[in-house]
């Protein structure tokens, strides 16, 4: 029997993704079927053992657990030692990977899950109807990351961002087959995403097939026929808000060689930005204020960064977006000290780990509360979004009890007794709450210490490029609103 155990159910997309990786290449596992529609999630208790966010796909490799399906494939390509095209060696090539997998989880798969829960499975298993808001703003999500695969990570390649196939595409691609269990083809008018979508099936034949199997059977039973897309779906500084000085920054550190486009405001470019100071990597500060919607007007901007987004990097022509994805890099192309992101394959995996869980959790919990609760009603006048703000806030109340209780349970810091660009995803994400003079964690005293431990850690740095948020929050604008 083989050491590592895969817990799955193939009827979640991130769990294909890794079965199709592992079936390819042979690599021995010992099957653990865990099945969502049963919520075996919830109650397994082996499952539970090894799982602390209760998701799909999750890894117990003789006693190494891992869950996160990005995290995984990295884990198990490096440790097998798999072909150099799944996750390459070149630091650019991989950063290029990374940053697909960092833009999928709030954009691709955003757009995607919701329209199938509200779609499909709650009112198949409630009865109720299904949620209209929601899946109007998910439509809305999906029709422009499918607009972005194809102009920007498939625009002068055969797979995302490589003429290879690599672990990028296993994971887009098993979101949008997520849809035929509808018989419902998302990219059916979409020419260069269908040729992309048959050229995964040929080069991962015959393993796609075998992997899919569930969801053809759901398909052919014409179970979910019909329930899924509307009709429309194929056509488918804050304004009056003084906004506080821009940091200033070390002009020993202003260089042509490394562009860094960033927005002080932004919870990511904080991160990205700490660690560039703390380090003394030279870059030249690009402000793109997003308030004032530089991020769609900067001509320069918009000529490196395809989503208009902050942070993004030019460095001397390679073009980067998504803080993980640059973090990362330049951590490896600086040769930094490990603590950052460690070489060891165990330790690296569990940074990846909390990067990757990072996106649909504590940042999907603590981001639109901050914008609906302050940021919008600042900006149009109108009532903050009630519904939103709910679901925000019960994403953020489970995300600091898994940050408390699994990332931070047995260490100083995320996953590890040193600092690490985990930690500074975390921590900017958190920092965001002190603009209204508000501490998310002021009643967990686990996390209370774990934030004053990376303040002490990071200074001066951290108060040098949080100097935006103090001002904001010493000027009273957000006061009481969050």
């Amino acid at each position: 029997m083989s050491g590592m155990k895969l817990f799955f159910d193939t009827f979640s997309q991130p769990s294909r993704a890794v079965l199709i990786l592992c079936h390819a290449y042979k690599i021995p596992f010992e099957p653990k079927l865990i099945k969502i529609g049963e919520m075996e999630h919830q109650t397994n208790e082996e499952f539970a053992k090894v799982c602390a966010s209760r998701t799909v796909p999750a890894i117990d490799d003789d006693g190494f657990k891992l869950f996160e399906s990005a995290a995984i494939m990295k884990y198990l390509v490096c440790k097998h030692k798999l072909p150099d095209h799944w996750y390459p060696a070149d630091l650019k090539q991989q950063a290029k990977i990374d940053e697909y997998l960092h833009w999928h989880h709030s954009t691709l798969r955003m757009g995607i899950t919701p329209i199938i829960f509200n779609k499909v499975l709650l009112p198949k298993k409630t009865g109720q109807p299904p949620n209209e808001v929601i899946i109007r703003a998910s439509e809305k999500i999906l029709e422009k990351s499918l607009k972005l695969l194809e102009s920007h990570f498939l625009k002068d390649t055969k797979f995302i961002n490589s003429d290879s196939i690599s672990i990028a595409d296993l994971q887009a691609v098993c979101e949008l087959t997520q849809f035929w269990m509808a018989g419902v083809d998302p990219v059916a008018d979409k020419p260069r995403l269908s040729q992309w979508l048959t050229d995964c099936q040929k080069e991962l034949a015959p393993h796609f097939d075998q992997v899919h199997e569930a969801v053809y059977s759901v398909r052919d039973k014409g179970t979910f026929k019909g329930m899924l897309l509307s009709s429309s779906f194929h056509s488918c500084e804050l304004e009056g808000v003084e906004r506080a000085a821009t940091p200033t920054f070390d002009c020993k550190l202003k260089m042509a060689g490394l562009k860094l486009f960033f927005d002080a405001f932004s919870q990511p470019c904080r991160a990205v930005l700490i660690l560039c100071h703390a380090n003394r990597i030279p870059f030249e500060p690009k402000l793109i204020k997003i308030a004032k919607m530089e991020h769609q007007t900067d001509e320069e901007f918009t000529k490196v960064c395809a989503t208009r987004t902050v942070p993004a990097i030019d460095d001397n022509g390679f073009k980067l977006f998504e803080s993980a994805a640059i973090m990362k890099y330049l951590v490896c192309k600086h040769k930094l000290p490990d603590h950052w992101y460690p070489a060891d394959l165990q330790q690296q995996a569990k940074i990846d780990e909390y990067l990757h869980w990072h996106h649909a959790n504590l940042r999907m919990g603590a981001a639109p509360i901050v914008f609906y609760k302050a940021l919008l009603p600042k900006m149009t006048g109108q009532p903050p979004n009630e519904e939103m703000i709910r679901t925000s806030e019960k994403i953020l109340k489970k995300s600091l009890k898994l940050l408390d209780g699994h990332f931070l349970k047995d260490t100083k810091f995320i996953n590890s007794d040193s600092i690490s660009i985990a930690d500074l995803q975390a921590v900017c994400e958190l920092t965001q709450f002190w603009v209204a003079g508000v501490d998310p964690v002021a009643d967990k005293p686990r996390l209370s210490q774990w934030l004053t431990d990376c303040q002490k850690e990071l200074a001066p740095h951290f108060d040098q490029v949080h100097k935006a948020i103090y001002t904001a929050r010493d000027r009273g604008t957000f006061k009481g609103k969050l």
